[in-house]
């Protein structure tokens, strides 16, 4: 992943995680890759873009914000209060 798509991954992630926005999988929504839903008590993210309709797992994986929490320490960042912010050492 480039720093570019990193970079909106993360703003995604920021955005859904701290504004609440997670919200239940809704057959009649189409969803971007990227985007989290709840569905039977998990998280999950898209995988591709997926069009309205019944739950396709094929198109969906199991949110792992550890991921997420790795790639920001190797970049020297950190989530704080929903703000993405350098991480700065001595």
């Amino acid at each position: 992943m480039d720093p570019f798509e990193l970079i909106a991954y993360l703003k995604k992630y920021i955005d859904q995680t701290f504004s609440g926005t997670f919200e239940l999988f809704d057959e009649t929504k189409s969803y971007a890759a990227g985007d989290y839903v709840i569905y039977e008590n998990k998280i999950y993210q898209a995988t591709e873009n997926v069009s309205a309709g019944a739950w396709d797992a094929s198109k969906w994986q199991v949110a792992d914000f550890s991921q997420i929490d790795q790639r920001l320490d190797n970049l020297g960042l950190s989530v704080v209060d929903g703000a993405l912010c350098q991480t700065f050492t001595e």
